[in-house]
């Protein structure tokens, strides 16, 4: 297949910035039997190799679709939000938040480790909090341009906070 294929399509939903993964499942399982390579075993060498290649798009697409900010970024793509390889400018007051976190971290000091996991609860609820209902709206397309900023913006933030996560469990908190 030569053109890039879409995952909501493909999966028969609108595009949107989060799924519910238990309705898909039962999605994932039907499109996984229809291409699986086995039940092309007796075709054509080229009907074996679309099998194949659309059973490697399922399978990349319930990846995407396991992981909330995996769906978010792949959403803000199709819609020309964002590009891959974007470099983001995020706000400087967020910026600083993050400085001060990760100063936290290298003490290694337990209250503050602590203290930084909470910072990054409480700033995480609340960036969620002003795009709640945009991200739980069925159709991403719909959404007007200054929300889609808004989104965008969340996006790149809880990435950021994603990484200070990971960086924690790295350093065993």
């Amino acid at each position: 297949m030569s053109s890039p294929i879409n995952y909501f399509d493909l999966f028969e939903i609108p595009t949107q910035f989060s799924v519910d993964t238990h309705l898909l499942k039962k999605k994932f399982l039907l499109l996984s039997r229809k291409y699986h390579p086995d039940f092309f075993t007796q075709d054509d060498t080229d009907t074996q190799q679309e099998a194949i290649e659309m059973t490697s798009h399922v399978n990349k697409a319930w990846q995407i679709f396991q992981d909330p900010l995996l769906t978010l970024q792949y959403a803000l793509l199709r819609l020309g939000a964002i590009k891959e390889g974007d470099n983001p400018t995020l706000a400087a007051d967020f910026l600083q938040e993050m400085m001060e976190i990760n100063e936290l971290l290298v003490s290694n000091d337990p209250e503050e480790i602590k203290q930084c996991v909470t910072q990054l609860d409480t700033i995480e609820i609340s960036l969620l909090n002003e795009v709640k209902n945009s991200l739980e709206s069925g159709n991403a397309a719909s959404v007007n341009p200054g929300e889609l900023e808004r989104i965008k913006d969340y996006y790149y933030k809880k990435k950021y906070i994603d990484r200070l996560r990971k960086r924690l469990d790295q350093m065993g908190h």
